[in-house]
C-alpha cells in the first residue's frame, strides 16, 4: 500500500479508480479529469454501459490513459447524515471495485481515499469516528 498526492492521469499501473455518477460521465471534476485524459473513446463505452448504480462498480478500457483500464464507481449521496444504507453503498464501492481488479488479475490499482466525499455528504467524519481501522488501495 502506498500514498501518492498527484495526477493519477498520468500514472502507469493497471487501473485506476473513477468516482462518477449514476448517470453522467465527464466532464466536471475528478470525472472529468479522467475522460479529458482518456480520450473521447472513454466517453463512448461508459455512454454505452448505460450508468452505473450506487454502490456498483464497472470497469472500462483506459484508452488514452497510461493505466489499461478503469474502473468506475458510485459512491452514496449522505446528504449532511450518513445513515446505514450510505454505509453500506460505500462498502460496496470498495467491495465491487476490488471485485473487478480480482476478476480482471490486475494487482496495482489507484483508488483515491474516500469516494465523492467533497459533494457527497461528510463521510471523512463517519470513518474518523465510526471505524476502527481503514484500508487504502
Amino acid at each position: 500500500v502506498s500514498l501518492y498526492k498527484g495526477d493519477i492521469t498520468v500514472l502507469e499501473v493497471d487501473a485506476i479508480v473513477n468516482a462518477g455518477k449514476d448517470t453522467a460521465w465527464g466532464p466536471h471534476g475528478f470525472d472529468g479529469c479522467i475522460h479529458k485524459a482518456a480520450g473521447s473513446c472513454l466517453y463512448d463505452e461508459c455512454h454505452s454501459l448505460n450508468g452505473c448504480e450506487t454502490g456498483k462498480a464497472k470497469i472500462t478500457c483506459g484508452y488514452d490513459l497510461p493505466a489499461r483500464y478503469v474502473i468506475h464507481t458510485v459512491g452514496p449521496v449522505a446528504r449532511g447524515h450518513v445513515g446505514p444504507t450510505e454505509t453500506n453503498d460505500l462498502t460496496s464501492c470498495y467491495q465491487n471495485s476490488l471485485r473487478l481488479m480480482k476478476e480482471h488479475g490486475l494487482s496495482t490499482v489507484v483508488s483515491r481515499v474516500c469516494y465523492r466525499t467533497h459533494l457527497r455528504g461528510n463521510y471523512a467524519s463517519f470513518i474518523k469516528d465510526d471505524c476502527d481501522k481503514f484500508l487504502v488501495c
